[in-house]
C-alpha cells in the first residue's frame, strides 16, 4: 500500500512494516520504494495535524534498530541523510527536507527509546535474509 506520494527524489513509498503502533496509529515504521531501497519512519505530531519523520536508512543500520542493538533515534541520526519532514495539510502531504541537526528536540524521540517489540523476530529474519543488490542512494 502506497502510503506516501510523490516523496521528492524517492517516488512513491510503500509500508512495509509497522514497528510500533499506538491507538491503532503506525508510529514508527519501515517503507520501501520502487528500488526496494529502506526508509525509516516515525509520527512525530498527532494532535494538531499528522507529520512524519523520514529517513533513508541501510539495512544493516534498520537491523541494529529492530534487534534494540541501537535506540530509534541513533537510526535517526546515523542513517547519514537529511530527514524529509512530512505534514499533512488540508488532506495534503507537504515534504520539506532538513537536516538532523535542525530538527526541534520535541519532534524527536528520547534518547534511549527502543522499540522492545519480542514479535519483530520473524521481521528480524526477513531482513537478514533478503539479498539487496548494492544500491546506494543519491546524495541528498
Amino acid at each position: 500500500m502506497i502510503y506516501f506520494k510523490n516523496v521528492p527524489q524517492y517516488g512513491d513509498l510503500e509500508i512495509e512494516k509497522v514497528l510500533f503502533l499506538f491507538d491503532n496509529i503506525p508510529m514508527i515504521f519501515v517503507y520501501r520504494d520502487d528500488k526496494k531501497r529502506y526508509f525509516l519512519c516515525q509520527c512525530v505530531d498527532v494532535i494538531d495535524k499528522f507529520s512524519w519523520m523520514i529517513t533513508p536508512v541501510q539495512k544493516r543500520l534498520l537491523i541494529s534498530m529492530v534487534e534494540d542493538e541501537i535506540s530509534v533515534l541513533s537510526a535517526f541520526k546515523d542513517s547519514g541523510y537529511d530527514i524529509i519532514l512530512a505534514d499533512e495539510v488540508k488532506n495534503e502531504i507537504g515534504y520539506r527536507k532538513i537536516p538532523f541537526k535542525n530538527i526541534p528536540l520535541d519532534e524527536l524521540p528520547d534518547l534511549d527509546e527502543k522499540l522492545e517489540n519480542p514479535d519483530l523476530r520473524e521481521y528480524i529474519e526477513q531482513l537478514q535474509s533478503t539479498i539487496l543488490p548494492p544500491i546506494e542512494f543519491d546524495d541528498m
